[in-house]
C-alpha cells in the first residue's frame, strides 16, 4: 500500500509540472484547433438540416486515416519528454526509490492518456453545441451521413462515418470500445517512448519507434489490401480502430479478443522492461 501511495504522489507531481509547460498548452490547443477544422463542417450540415447529432460522433475522428495520423502524432508530442528526468526528479528517485518512481510515471502516462482522449470528446461536444443529443440510437444525422451522399455535398469527407460500425454496434457500445482502445493505444505509445528513450536518450529511440508504428498504421489504413491482412497483427496503433478489427468473423485482422490479449501482453512487457531498466540503467 505504501508503494502505491508513493507512486500516486509521483504521478500527481508529474501533472503539477504541466503548469508552465508550453508543450502541454501547444498539444491541447492543437487538439482543439484540429477538432474545430473537422467538426465545423459537421456543424454547418446540422445547422442547414435542423437535425441533432449523436454525441458519439467524435469516435469517427479515429476511423479516418489522416485524422488518426494527426491525433497520434500529437500523442507522441505529449510524451516526447520521456523519461521525464530532471534535477527535481533525481531527488524524487532518491527519496522514493526507483520502482516507485517508475510505476508512478506509468500511472502518469495512463492518466495523461485518459485526459488526452476525453479532451477530444469534450472539445468536439463544445464545438457541436447546441446540435448534440445523447441517445442510444444512431439518430437521423448519422444515418443520413452513412446512407446518403450528404458527406460529399457538405464536404465532410474527412469525417467519414463508417457503416461497419453502425451495423455492428450501438452508439454506447461503439463509444465504450473506441475510448477504451484509443486510451490503450495512447498509453502504449507513451510507454514505448518512455522505454525507448530510457534505453537510448541520445537519439530518442522511443520517439523513433513510436513514429514508425504511427506511420505503419497510416499505411495500413490507407491500403484496402493491408487493412484486411495479417500485417495488422504487427501494427499496435491499428488495433484501436473499430473499422480494422475483425467483427463478425469476417476478414483476416485480429478480433476483439485477440486485440485485448495482445494489448495486455504488450503493456505488461513494456512495464516490465521499464522496471528492469530503472534498476539497471544509470539515471542522469
Amino acid at each position: 500500500m505504501k508503494f502505491i501511495k508513493k507512486s500516486c504522489r509521483i504521478c500527481l507531481l508529474s501533472f503539477r509540472q504541466w503548469i508552465g509547460d508550453y508543450r502541454i498548452f501547444i498539444v491541447f490547443f492543437a487538439i482543439f484547433t484540429y477538432c474545430f477544422m473537422m467538426i465545423n463542417p459537421v456543424k454547418t450540415f446540422l445547422a442547414s438540416t435542423g437535425v441533432k447529432i449523436n454525441a458519439c460522433v467524435p469516435l469517427f475522428l479515429f476511423e479516418q486515416n489522416f485524422n488518426k495520423l494527426i491525433l497520434m502524432l500529437l500523442a507522441i508530442l505529449l510524451f516526447c519528454d520521456a523519461p521525464f528526468i530532471n534535477k527535481a526528479q533525481q531527488m524524487v528517485i532518491i527519496r522514493s526509490g526507483r520502482n516507485s518512481w517508475c510505476i508512478g510515471k506509468v500511472f502518469y502516462i495512463a492518466g495523461a492518456g485518459i485526459i488526452y482522449i476525453l479532451s477530444i470528446y469534450l472539445f468536439s461536444w463544445i464545438l457541436l453545441f447546441p446540435h448534440l443529443e445523447f441517445s442510444d440510437q444512431w439518430g437521423k444525422a448519422i444515418m443520413t451521413l452513412t446512407k446518403t451522399d450528404a458527406i460529399m455535398q457538405f464536404n465532410l469527407s474527412d469525417m467519414f462515418v463508417q457503416g461497419k460500425i453502425i451495423d455492428y454496434f450501438t452508439p454506447m457500445q461503439a463509444v465504450f470500445f473506441s475510448v477504451l482502445l484509443e486510451f490503450i493505444t495512447v498509453m502504449i505509445i507513451g510507454l514505448i517512448i518512455f522505454l525507448g528513450n530510457f534505453i537510448n536518450q541520445s537519439v530518442k529511440l522511443g520517439i523513433l519507434i513510436a513514429l514508425a508504428f504511427v506511420i505503419l498504421d497510416f499505411i495500413v489504413f490507407s491500403s484496402s489490401v493491408f487493412s484486411d491482412s495479417r500485417i495488422t497483427y504487427f501494427s499496435p496503433v491499428s488495433w484501436s480502430s473499430l473499422n480494422i478489427i475483425n467483427i463478425g468473423g469476417l476478414g483476416r485482422t485480429p478480433d476483439i479478443f485477440r486485440v485485448a490479449v495482445m494489448d495486455i501482453v504488450l503493456i505488461a512487457g513494456l512495464v516490465t522492461g521499464l522496471v528492469f531498466c530503472s534498476r539497471r540503467n544509470q539515471i542522469e
